[in-house]
């Protein structure tokens, strides 16, 4: 289920004031590894570096609330902590 790209508690929104898709969720401590598939399969993705069908990107978190941005332009994700949790 974790891999399910159709799966409703993955699905990012789109924020028109910056133009970026997000997502906000409370992880648990660990070493996580994502990358974006786009309507709801794997046919188009963008892994490490935006790079299409690309290797997974990797990360370690310390636990707690975590934000993914992704730009549709460039492909690219970042993640950064939630500091209003």
């Amino acid at each position: 289920a974790d891999w399910d790209p159709a799966g409703a508690e993955l699905q990012l929104t789109f924020d028109r004031s910056d133009e970026l898709w997000k997502l906000t969720l409370d992880l648990p401590a660990g070493h996580y590894e994502y990358k974006v598939a786009l309507d709801g399969s794997w046919e188009e993705n963008y892994g490490r570096d935006g790079h299409r069908d690309g290797a997974n990107s990797e990360m370690s978190h310390d636990g707690g609330a975590l934000t993914f941005l992704y730009d549709h332009a460039t492909h690219l994700v970042i993640t950064k902590p939630d500091v209003n949790g």
